[in-house]
């Protein structure tokens, strides 16, 4: 459990840098724009595209991965249910 908690701790983080990344060019698109009359634009949104397209699938495949593990994980149907909406616990 302790494996799978670092990996979806690693995946989150390489999302977050991703997603500043595709920030970073937006704003770079737009002060290019703003002031370069978009002579680097198109490049920098075929940049943002070939990011958005080939980095963030490594993030679907491990969500993929973790429900797949979820739902291999040995089930005990005699166990109580002892979270937060457990019978007599405090709502």
């Amino acid at each position: 459990m302790q494996q799978l908690a670092a990996e979806a701790e690693f995946q989150l983080q390489a999302a977050a840098d991703q997603l500043n990344w595709l920030a970073a060019l937006a704003s770079a698109i737009q002060l290019d724009h703003t002031h370069g009359q978009g002579k680097y634009a198109a490049h920098l949104a075929a940049l943002a595209g070939y990011l958005s397209d080939t980095d963030f699938s490594g993030v679907h495949s491990s969500i993929d991965e973790f429900n797949q593990l979820s739902e291999s994980a040995p089930q005990n149907p005699d166990m109580p249910n002892r979270g937060a909406h457990a019978a007599g616990a405090p709502q």
